[in-house]
């Protein structure tokens, strides 16, 4: 599954399947041979007959082990069948799921950002599950209820041509019910799906934002939401359930019309003599089991509509364009200079966020960035990493358009932390080593001791193995701001993007986390861009950028700007 998936659903599942092509065939192969088991039952059914009319008590016994031992075999060819269909089923989803969850992470960030969580996740879980059903047990199912009806349609056409073609006449028309079902289905599970969607981002929204919830006492108001997001998945379950109960038993009433033909004409040809009695027995044993094989084959045309729906959803998500490197060139070791040049970025509603912005910082140099909220500098910041990516200009690293850069060497070069930076669910040690998993404990130890957070994991019963929830509960806003710079600098970047991960910190703490920022006596310091307010952190930057509407409106140093620009007195509160 190498290649490109394609983007219509049924080509979506036959790629699917394709590398497990052995596998289907050895499912198909135990169909058909369950197939020619059951027809031939009930020709031994028949010759049992005709020995009891007979007398040929004998025969008989040979007939009734021979049934039984028929029975042990079909057993055993479907017991295979269902082990093979199960791991053919689970192995599509994990591939699959393997599949989507990579493309997830690469595709390009302005269309991630348009992406509701509760759709993305979904689409990983709940949406493969109907299309790994439905290419294992039921597509095996499938194939045995057509090769029934076809060959059971073809045995009975020998026996008795004419009885054949009216105990089939119900047939299309049950064909025309199942066709008709799947067009009015489709929409309606489409919808079902969606709302479960909707219900999963609900549940995951409130789940991470219950302490907010709590404390301004919303949780009334958010199990309001949460009931008629519910309300709306019940009714749509419940008219996809209205629509199989309108549809459905024609699939029993139909193959019920054709016994009933059968019985009438059949009886009369046998009383008439133009039909024996075993004859009449063994095509009515046909014909019975047409029964289950055309309910059999509802089931799975339904099963079959909401794996295509599903699949029509996995399609969509593998067709978002990725984000790539023109060229894959590697980015050189050690600080990096940053360059951005006449840069434009615009929202997906197309309001201007960053306009016309130049910004040069050399390598191991140190650049400030102040605006009111909404001014960009968290999107400035995010251009250095391709975590947005610029509609006009040009943004280089080390004299390379990062366009140009091998985009995982790119992020591996380019660290970042923030004033809200995510804390994953794991050790204090795991979160600080995530992006250098093989770090050692000493290396670990020395970046925390860096973001001057060493001292306050000591202390903490467990230390660095210290378990913290998700999103870093355990740990207070200052807390988790050090672990995520300890994480920053424990990478050894080329670049440093800071977007105000001093800002919960205290004024003394604030500034020796600072000072290990601008280590005079260290090697090979990062190229610094960060976001801040505090005097402590400002003052230490070669230069300040003063961001107003996507625009810079001033730069200079900390000392030049109080001098001239009454905008940035007010920032840092000069005033």
């Amino acid at each position: 599954m190498n290649d490109a998936p394609p983007t219509t659903p049924i080509r979506l599942l036959v790629w699917a399947l394709r590398p497990h092509w052995r596998r289907v065939a050895a499912v198909s192969l135990l169909s058909a041979a369950q197939v020619a088991g059951t027809l031939l039952l009930p020709l031994l059914i028949g010759r049992a007959i005709q020995q009891i009319t007979l007398g040929l008590t004998s025969d008989l016994d040979v007939t009734a082990v021979l049934i039984a031992a028929l029975g042990i075999v079909l057993a055993g060819f479907y017991a295979a069948q269902e082990v093979l269909a199960g791991k053919l089923s689970l192995r599509v989803e994990r591939e699959l799921r393997d599949r989507l969850y990579a493309h997830l992470h690469a595709i390009e960030p302005r269309v991630a950002h348009q992406q509701p969580t509760g759709q993305l996740v979904t689409l990983v879980t709940a949406d493969l599950i109907p299309i790994s059903s439905f290419l294992g047990l039921q597509l095996s199912r499938l194939v045995w209820a057509v090769l029934v009806l076809i060959l059971a349609a073809a045995v009975m056409i020998v026996i008795q041509p004419l009885l054949a073609v009216l105990a089939l006449v119900p047939a299309p028309l049950a064909v025309l019910a199942i066709l008709r079902f799947r067009r009015v289905a489709g929409p309606m599970v489409g919808r079902q799906r969606q709302r479960m969607a909707e219900v999963t981002g609900l549940i995951q929204a409130t789940i991470m934002g219950v302490a907010a919830i709590r404390g301004d006492a919303r949780e009334q108001y958010e199990l309001g939401r949460f009931r008629a997001a519910n309300q709306e998945v019940l009714g749509e379950a419940l008219a996809t359930n209205r629509t199989v109960a309108l549809y459905m038993p024609s699939l029993v009433i139909l193959p019920n019309l054709g016994s009933a033909i059968v019985v009438v004409v059949g009886g009369l040809l046998a009383i008439q003599g133009g039909l024996s009695v075993v004859d009449f027995s063994v095509f009515y044993t046909y014909l019975v089991m047409l029964v289950p094989a055309i309910q059999i084959l509802g089931r799975v045309l339904g099963q079959a509509q909401l794996a295509i729906t599903c699949a029509e959803r996995v399609a969509a998500g593998l067709a978002e364009p990725v984000q790539t490197s023109v060229r894959e060139t590697p980015l050189a070791p050690g600080p990096a200079g940053v360059e951005l040049e006449g840069v434009h970025v615009a929202s997906p509603d197309g309001d201007t966020v960053i306009e016309d912005v130049d910004l040069h910082v050399p390598p191991g140099g140190t650049i400030a960035v102040v605006g009111k909220t909404g001014s960009g500098k968290t999107v400035m910041l995010r251009l250095v990493n391709r975590l947005t990516e610029a509609h006009e200009g040009s943004v280089r690293i080390g004299g390379e358009p990062v366009e140009h850069i091998d985009l995982a060497g790119l992020r591996g070069a380019v660290a970042s932390a923030g004033s809200d930076e995510f804390v994953f669910a794991g050790t204090i040690a795991e979160n600080i080593s995530f992006g250098r998993p093989e770090a050692s404990m000493d290396e670990i130890e020395l970046a925390a001791a860096r973001a001057q957070a060493h001292d306050f994991i000591s202390e903490l019963p467990d230390g660095y193995e210290t378990m913290l929830g998700d999103r870093g509960a355990g740990l207070s806003g200052g807390q988790r701001q050090r672990v995520a710079l300890a994480r920053a600098l424990l990478s050894h970047p080329s670049v440093l993007l800071l977007d105000n991960v001093t800002g919960a910190l205290d004024s003394l703490t604030e500034a020796a986390a600072v000072e290990e920022l601008h280590r005079p006596d260290a090697e090979d310091l990062p190229t610094r861009i960060m976001v801040g307010y505090r005097p402590v952190l400002l003052s230490r930057a070669d230069q300040v950028v003063v961001l107003e509407g996507g625009k810079v409106i001033a730069r200079g140093t900390h000392a030049e700007l109080l001098e001239t620009s009454q905008e940035y007195r007010e920032l840092v509160g000069a005033e």
